[in-house]
């Protein structure tokens, strides 16, 4: 998440972009496109959130034909944390701290949202709040979601991608993802759980079928 991101350098492979690569070259142009909201929320607490919004706003260089108010003040609404516009970051609770880093991250209307871990550690509540903001913020923007919660993955029905331990071991729909479920599959856990565990049985026979 940190090369799509662009806050480490590949040292192999390389990061493609509508087909092209992201270089020294690309890399300016490819961060207006990409929005990033970490696993870990870090704002200063005694800034408001509305005076974070409005730095993020020059950072980004918003244009005229989108001026910082009116910015703030779509992207506050959308996740609704217009009555938080004045608030101090310290004073927000689990959930709108949440919702105020989405904010940070579509500010400049991306069109990638790169989304690490962002139900972790949140009460069952929020976290269906989350879910539930992802699935809407996914119908105009590319999401890539990165979670190991099977939860997350029942409930968007993303395209998957499986990976273990630095390899990829599966790729396409949630409903391909599902058909790795054997037939004769007990109960006692859920079926993405049963598709997950399965991914990585035949990841590991895969793999000592090569070694030897």
């Amino acid at each position: 998440m940190n090369i799509i991101g662009t806050t480490i350098i590949p040292t192999h492979g390389h990061v493609l972009f509508n087909g092209k690569p992201v270089n020294s070259s690309t890399v300016e142009e490819y961060r207006t496109q990409l929005g990033v909201v970490p696993q870990h929320i870090t704002l200063p607490k005694r800034m408001r959130l509305r005076d974070i919004l409005s730095y993020l706003c020059w950072v980004h260089k918003i244009p005229r034909s989108r001026t910082p108010p009116h910015a703030i003040a779509e992207v506050l609404e959308r996740l609704e944390l217009s009555p938080k516009a004045n608030a101090r970051v310290g004073d927000l609770s689990g959930g709108q701290l949440r919702r105020a880093g989405f904010a940070c991250a579509l500010i400049h209307a991306p069109s990638v949202l790169i989304l690490d871990e962002p139900t972790v550690g949140l009460d069952p509540e929020v976290r269906m709040e989350m879910r539930h903001l992802i699935a809407e913020l996914a119908t105009n923007t590319t999401i890539l979601l990165s979670t190991h919660l099977l939860e997350d993955v029942r409930f968007l029905q993303p395209n998957v991608v499986m990976i273990n331990r630095g390899q990829m071991v599966f790729t396409g729909s949630y409903n391909e993802f599902l058909a790795a479920l054997p037939e004769d599959a007990g109960q006692q856990e859920s079926s993405v759980e049963q598709a997950y565990q399965q991914m990585l049985r035949t990841s590991a026979t895969e793999k000592n079928m090569n070694r030897g």
